[in-house]
């Protein structure tokens, strides 16, 4: 038995057959697992079921294999895809099948052991590890919302509680709150008149460094609405509320919606107008030119010294100055399922954007103006 197994998947659709073999060849697959519940329909092309394998032979030299219960039955496919049901819902009833076919006695690691699974579902190939872990196997990599990605975490018996990350966002955001209503700075009889100079425009007698920090403040939220435009399609929450306010309460309404949400990685359906709106290129550009003017501003108009003495002693601009800093450090959480929606993951983008993301806010600036376009249904 291999103490390491390497597993791939992959899907059909949107690629053309010059892609989808040399992807399999490239990758080094040994053998195709076609996990289809119906893989001879005309819509399949170059990928039904006896022209696929014979490609599969005579071009890479790769064998072909249909393992039926691999695949959902059609009752449980049809209500997740025609009647748009919940993902979690449509997982849990797929897993209880599997478990019940007994897929371990049929599938063993020896078996797919560089192969790869397949469904109809876009997306390039993605490589699993299974790591050997007593008589399980550990699936590492791929979160995109398909049967083959159940099939390919399915040896994995005991994942890490997805509720641990919820709890942790759910503790940040009560802490958070106390700190900023208990232990921060006390209000000053003065914080009012300037927030009506801040919203007004009357800057001129007020730190720059505040004015940036207030009209950033703005522009983060922006920031966000542009990612749960598309994170919040699926969800059991609706993401547009928790945007919503967070133009006006920042992190204290985006952190519960994180301690909400469920990973996803996928965009399905067509796109609202509202998404068109954010995710154009013209929307980013446009908060990009926003921020690094106030960016200016705030180098230019700003007094460091002055900034620190009433950061120490007033709420408002403390709190307001920790919601921007912690903006910051959970953008990165949203970054990797949104490259995926847009097929934007492999080895080079992942780690440019995961460094760029680190750069406040200017660095989800840069990946808002760098991202691909949303798949179109």
């Amino acid at each position: 038995m291999p103490s390491s197994t390497q597993l791939f998947t992959i899907g059909f659709t949107q690629k053309s057959a010059e892609q989808f073999f040399e992807i399999l060849i490239k990758s080094g697959v040994k053998t195709l697992i076609d996990t289809r519940l119906n893989n001879v329909s005309q819509l399949a092309g170059f990928a039904k079921k006896n022209d696929l394998k014979y490609f599969l032979k005579q071009i890479g030299g790769i064998d072909y294999i249909h393992i039926t219960d691999l695949a959902p039955t059609k009752d449980i496919l049809d209500d997740y895809k025609k009647n748009k049901g919940d993902w979690g819902i449509y997982e849990e009833k797929f897993l209880k099948l599997i478990s019940e076919r007994q897929i371990e006695k049929k599938v063993t690691p020896e078996l797919i052991n560089h192969g790869c699974l397949l469904c109809s579902q876009e997306n390039g190939i993605k490589q699993l590890i299974w790591l050997k872990s007593g008589d399980r196997y550990n699936s590492l990599y791929d979160r995109r919302k398909t049967h083959r990605k159940i099939m390919a975490e399915q040896p994995e018996a005991q994942l890490e509680s997805k509720f641990d990350s919820r709890l942790g966002f759910w503790v940040i955001w009560v802490l958070f709150g106390i700190y900023a209503f208990i232990f921060a700075p006390p209000d000053r009889p003065e914080t009012l008149t300037m927030i009506q100079k801040l919203i007004a425009g009357e800057w001129s007698s007020i730190n720059g460094y505040i004015v940036a920090i207030f009209n950033l403040m703005g522009i983060f939220p922006l920031v966000y609405a542009c990612i749960l435009a598309s994170d919040g399609r699926g969800q059991k929450v609706p993401a547009w509320i928790f945007s919503a306010l967070s133009f006006l309460v920042g992190a204290f309404a985006l952190l519960p919606y994180f301690a909400l949400r469920q990973p996803n990685p996928s965009f399905t359906g067509e796109k609202s107008w509202y998404v068109k709106i954010l995710d154009a290129r013209i929307t980013a550009i446009a908060a990009t030119a926003i921020a690094i003017y106030f960016l200016l501003y705030g180098f230019n108009n700003g007094n460091w010294s002055d900034f620190i003495q009433q950061w120490q002693t007033n709420r408002f601009i403390h709190v307001m100055s920790l919601d921007f800093c912690l903006l910051s450090l959970l953008f990165p959480w949203l970054l990797s399922d949104d490259m995926e929606r847009r097929g934007m993951i492999n080895d080079g983008n992942v780690q440019f954007f995961t460094i760029i993301a680190l750069i406040p806010l200017i660095g989800a600036l840069i990946y808002l103006c760098l991202r691909s376009p949303l798949p179109s249904e």
